[in-house]
Formats: structure tokens, sequence, C-alpha cells
């Protein structure tokens, strides 16, 4: 079954993977997904402030006026006969508060924001203002009537800039299809009512892939990035184009064991070599609008663009943005991120977000340097969930028509699951991706042969920065593939051999000098494969990658 076959789409039990947040939950047991800060730690306590609650409704102090990142230690005691609660939220988390607090009245809080407090209790609370503020900060009661008759005290937070807050705002309206983090520092700076960011990675690199099918090469890669956000009406406007070198590498990319996908000519497949990317990564314009206080709207059209199918690329995610060589499981999992044509609708409920996409399907072909016009003929379905600032799921499916270039009557239905989990503390970022990807083909007439498989894709992919200095990271994977070898009279042709990959790197980054950061980084794999294939590639072929990067920051 495809999605252009039923107007129902159909549910998969849910492996949830991982993309952007929708947005924060306000804080209480189900997800703390807190868009207003994070919850603080004793040691790192700046400074302490006495908070009385009473029956008059009011809290002392009214206002409180807080720097940024301070940790604040608020030791709230309830001076009333009333019980009363204590909650640290922006104004929109409060007034999804306010009317949960209607419908389960008598709740007990017991949340790293918020508290509940018996007549003449003292409790305690720590929090951290490391966030920029979107739309005002409150520490508010919601007790029956409490909040409406004005317990609320306000709070302001200064030393994020204009353009901070801005981003903020963006990202807590953005539905996701960048992935859960992305993966780029850069520039950022205001013009008029827009604000604008600029990011960019370029990497020259040298590998040696082992055995007789392997190859060496010296080429340079990365991307180049310039975005636009603007308020428009209620919404967010968002212009986003994406560049890449990858063409100067030249048509037959750079040599990768057991890649396989798009071709150099037109004529053959490329088969243990990645393809160059295109030129234009990414052209797009979105548009974010707030429906209600938990709900938004999301459009996205691309010429390229990424449809809501599978997780974010390589590039595009914090765990793969370092690691030298793309995934052999990329044509099962994130390919479609170049899709020369796509419209997206998606919605956005708390922490969760629908999406669906119709696209051009079909990969790039050979020629690196244009835009490509083909019909918008194929169709994802994307649901992310993301119950907390750390954790994000997505579970997609897709039908994409006619996308191999070389079998124009074969068509693929891929399913993807994915979850990331991501942690940021003050010497270090962390993030790791779990994913699978299934491509079913329907069989293809054509004299190379291409049979109509089910094959199946794992990677666990992980990458460690410390001090913003040292960075470690590694990929594993299992894929299932029947196109490495494409000759009609050779007998391994069309044949399914699992091979698995096993990846492990390190990056030194050097000091910033203005705006740039060097790199250096060494990678180095081994892959365990079937004995069939032993003599065609040595057992246990070995790679290695030397690279330099230069990112701006």
């Amino acid at each position: 079954m495809n999605i252009r076959d039923t107007s129902l789409l159909y549910f998969i039990p849910v492996l949830f993977a991982g993309q952007a947040s929708a947005g924060g939950s306000f804080g209480h047991p189900g997800g703390h997904g807190f868009t207003y800060g994070s919850p603080g730690l004793e040691r790192e306590v700046s400074r302490v402030i006495r908070v009385e609650a009473n029956d008059e409704m009011r809290f002392i102090p009214g206002k409180v006026d807080i720097d940024r990142n301070e940790t604040i230690k608020f030791i709230v005691t309830n001076r009333g006969q009333l019980r009363h609660e204590f909650a640290i939220e922006d104004q929109t988390s409060q007034k999804a508060h306010a009317e949960m607090m209607k419908a389960m009245p008598g709740m007990v809080h017991k949340d790293p924001n918020a508290v509940t407090l018996e007549s003449g209790e003292t409790k305690t609370v720590i929090w951290k203002f490391d966030k920029p503020i979107v739309g005002g900060l409150e520490f508010a009661c919601h007790e029956p009537g409490h909040y409406e008759l004005g317990m609320v005290s306000r709070a302001s937070v200064s030393g994020f800039s204009p353009e901070e807050i801005a981003q903020r705002q963006t990202e807590l309206l953005s539905m996701g299809d960048q992935g859960s983090h992305h993966s780029h520092a850069g520039l950022s700076w205001t013009m008029g009512d827009w604000s604008m960011m600029f990011h960019g990675v370029l990497k020259g690199l040298a590998t040696e892939q082992g055995g007789p099918r392997g190859d060496s090469s010296v080429f340079l890669s990365g991307d180049f990035g310039l975005g636009a956000s603007r308020q428009l009406g209620p919404g967010t406007l968002e212009l986003t184009a994406m560049l890449t070198p990858d063409p100067l590498m030249g048509p037959r990319g750079y040599p990768l064991l057991f890649q396989t996908g798009e071709t150099a000519d037109g004529k053959t497949p490329l088969v243990d070599r990645q393809h160059p990317h295109d030129l234009f990564m990414e052209l797009s314009a979105s548009y974010t609008h707030p429906v209600t206080d938990n709900t938004t709207v999301r459009a996205y059209f691309g010429w390229p663009g990424e449809p809501a199918l599978g997780p974010a690329a390589p590039d595009h995610r914090f765990s793969g943005v370092n690691i030298p060589d793309v995934p052999i499981s990329h044509h099962w999992m994130d390919s479609t991120h170049i899709s020369f044509g796509v419209a997206t609708l998606g919605v956005a409920w708390k922490n969760w977000a629908l999406e669906g996409s119709v696209f051009n399907g079909r990969e790039p072909d050979e020629h690196r340097w244009n835009i490509e016009t083909r019909p918008w003929t194929s169709q994802s379905v994307r649901l992310t969930f993301n119950p907390s600032d750390n954790w994000s799921m997505q579970v997609s499916h897709g039908f994409l028509a006619s996308p191999r270039q070389l079998f124009p009557e074969s068509d693929t239905d891929r399913t993807t699951a994915s979850i990331t989990y991501h942690k940021k503390g003050d010497r270090y970022e962390w993030e790791t991706l779990f994913g699978w990807g299934r491509n079913v083909n329907t069989p293809a007439k054509s004299p190379i042969p291409a049979p109509g498989n089910t094959l199946d894709a794992f990677m666990l992919e992980s990458t460690l920065v410390l001090d913003k200095t040292h960075t470690l990271f590694t990929r594993v994977e299992r894929v299932d593939e029947d196109g490495l070898f494409f000759r009609r009279d050779d007998p391994l042709a069309g044949k399914i051999f699992t091979v698995n990959k096993l990846e492990v790197g390190y990056v030194y980054n050097f000091p910033k000098m203005g705006h740039i950061r060097l790199g250096l980084g060494v990678a180095g794999s081994v892959h365990v494969i079937p004995h069939e294939l032993e003599d065609r590639y040595t057992s246990s072929p070995v790679a290695g990658f030397t690279f330099l990067t230069a990112k701006i920051e």
C-alpha cells in the first residue's frame, strides 16, 4: 500500500524519531520541554530570592529583574490560609497551565519549575535563566481563580540580544523540518524588520578506501547558508538559501566503500562512491502561523527543498555534521533532502507535529550546477513527537515515484523511524541518533537488474563536543544492499548482501580567529561483510579520512 492508493494515511507502530521541537510543554508530568530556562543545581546558585504568597492574591516581591544565565534559588513561603502554587513559565505557557488547572483542580505540583504550598509551607525552586524569553516571563498561582485575581509577578530577563530573541521565536514556531538541533552556528544580525543569519563550513578532505574496489581522493565539501526571518502579520516568514561546493569534486564524487546511489554519466550507477550534492541544496520559503496558544500551522515551499520524510540530513544534525563521509544508509533514510520541488503543510499541537508533503521524488541527475524540473508525483507524511527539550522522535512514510534515474519504471515505498537525544551542558554538547529505514522497490524493466526487493538499514550515530575543543564521534550501520553489482553477466548482480560498518573519529578544534574556527580531524572505519564478497573487497576492508574544516561561528 502506498499513499497515492488510499485517502487514509495508515498508522505505523511507532518507533518515533528525531526532529525539531514544535514548542515546549509547561513542565507538568508527561513532558518537561521548557522554553523559558532550565532546572538549576544547588552548586550553580548565584542569588537567593525569598518569595511570599498571601491570601490577598499577591506575591511579594511583585517584580523581579534577572540577568542572563543567572541561576536563582527561590525560597517560597505560603503566608496565607489557602493553598497556593508558585510556577515559573512564559506567558503562553501560563495561559495553558491555567486552562489545565480548570480541568484538574486540586493537582499538586512537584515539577522543577512549579511547587504547591499548603498554609505555612516553605519550598524551593532553583531555576537557570539560560534561554531568551519570548512573550514575557511570569511567576503565577493557578489554584482556582487565583491567576484571574492577579496572583502573578512579572520578571524581566536582560542580556539577550534582539537577534537571539527573534531566533528563539522562530525556533518555537518551527515545525521541525531541519532536525532536532540544527548543526550550524553562525553569524546573526538584524536588517530592518528582518533577522538574518549566515553559516558556513568548508571541508578539505583526503580519503583512502582499501581493497580492490577502493580508491583514494582529495576533495572539497561543505555548505553555506543564508537565512532571513521576520514577523508578517500574526506569523513568521522565513527564507533560506543553501549552497555547496560539492560539484567541484567532479561527477563521480569521492570514493566510499559500499555506497550506492545516483549516477555520474546518466548511464551507469555509482557504486563504492558517494555522489556530489547539487550546487543548490535549498532555496525555500516557509510561513508559520499561530492558531491558538498551543497550536501552529506551517506552510513550506522549496525548489530545491526537503520533504517531510526521514530524519534531518547528516549536515543538518549535530550528531552527523562533524563526520566526514555520508552514511551508507543515506538512501534509506534522508536522501530526499534535496528534492527539486516540494510543498509541505503541517500542524503542531503542543509537543506533536504532523506534516504532509508533495514533491519531486526523482534523485538529482548528473548535472550538478542546475535546477531541475519534474512532476511532483511523490508524497510523504511525518509524525514528530518531542517529549522534552532533550528527546525528539519521528516516524514517516513516503511514496517515491520513479526515484532512480536509471530505473524509471521502478517506484519505492520508504518508511523511516528515528529517535534523537541531545544534551548540552556548560562544557559539553552531545547528540545521539538511532534510525531505521526500509525501501520497498517495485521491479524495474531495465537491461541492468533492479529487482523489487525489501531492504532495511539501521544506523546509530553519536557526537560529543568537549569545551568546544575536542569532538569525538562514532557511527555504526547495518545495510541491506542489492546494487553493488550491476552487470547482467555478473553472478552477484541483484543479490542482497548485508554490510556492517563501524566508524570512529576525532576532531581538534582550534581557538577561534575572529569568526572562523579551524578543526583538524581523522576518522577510520572497518566493514564486516559476507564471505561471498571477500573475493571482491577483501576480508573486513578498512578506510580512513583526514580532514581540515573551517567553520563560521
